[in-house]
């Protein structure tokens, strides 16, 4: 790869500018011509927004390698396509994600300083430049991936609170089939078990981690009645947990907001997004 990269850069910076337009050069700005060797898979080329990884080789006019970002390292260099008309995004928009390329442009139109961390102070001739643009990742991508980044912090947050909760507090409750539902069972019936499509009758309490409480049917009066396994009733919690529960069971659920009001939180806004509950929970009926 890099004895191919070296020949095109080697042949690019010793031909004449009528000659690099005959051999398929084309003209990006004056005295700054391009040639794309590799089409990728990509279909958008650089716009403003996109960050760009890239493989670079830089030669000389007698064709001597003086700058490489060593692709066996893993090392790719990263360049943020600005508003600004600078010579890199001038170069990156002709170019799709895989593509190949080569420039030769005059060294001073890049700032070889920068580029290569203090290595070349600067270089006064010609030089040609051979691009591997590996990845492109859109403005919107980026912001999505933001976005995700911040639920996987909060999610990761969230299960460290209720680990260290579970230790401060000294308990050791069972998983429930999933990570996200545990549960102690506080009494046993006996009677029918639940299953999907039965007409239930439940009471409950909920609270947050510090025990305050934000939801009880008892102090209602009021049994909260549904059928079971018909979607959008009761929180994924709740399903699971009854499914695996007879009339006469009481547990007390520990609940990640997965289970519970996700990322979201209760539509009255009592639970906020990413946060776990607790349920002291109880299958009183089945019909």
């Amino acid at each position: 790869m890099k004895t191919r990269l070296f020949l095109i850069a080697l042949s690019v910076a010793l031909v004449s500018c009528d000659a690099k337009l005959m051999d398929g050069f084309s003209k990006l700005e004056d005295d700054v011509y391009f040639k794309i060797h590799t089409l990728g898979d990509g279909n958008e080329k650089a716009t403003t927004g996109d960050k760009i990884y890239s493989q670079l080789y830089v030669y000389s006019s007698s064709g001597k390698l003086i700058y490489s970002n060593n692709l066996k390292s893993g090392a790719m260099h990263r360049f943020d396509i600005s508003s600004s008309n600078s010579i890199w995004n001038k170069m990156f928009s002709v170019m799709h994600e895989g593509d190949s390329a080569t420039f030769s442009l005059p060294g001073n139109k890049l700032d070889l300083n920068k580029l290569t961390q203090g290595k070349i102070e600067d270089y006064p001739g010609d030089i040609a430049l051979s691009i591997k643009l590996w990845k492109l990742i859109s403005e919107q991508e980026q912001n999505a991936n933001n976005i995700q980044e911040v639920k996987d912090d909060l999610e990761l947050q969230e299960l460290r609170d209720l680990n260290e909760f579970f230790i401060e507090n000294e308990i050791e409750p069972s998983r429930l089939l999933v990570d996200g539902i545990y549960y102690r069972k506080m009494k046993s019936g006996n009677g029918k078990r639940a299953q999907s499509g039965d007409n239930i009758w439940i009471n409950y309490k909920g609270f947050f981690l510090d025990g305050k409480e934000f939801d009880n049917t008892y102090k209602r009066g009021q049994m909260l009645d549904f059928q079971l396994g018909k979607p959008d009733q009761v929180i994924r919690g709740f399903e699971i947990a009854l499914s695996k529960m007879s009339v006469g069971d009481k547990v007390k659920l520990y609940l990640t907001s997965a289970f519970a009001f996700g990322e979201t939180g209760s539509s009255n806004g009592q639970v906020p997004p990413f946060t776990s509950v607790i349920y002291e929970l109880e299958l009183y009926q089945i019909n």
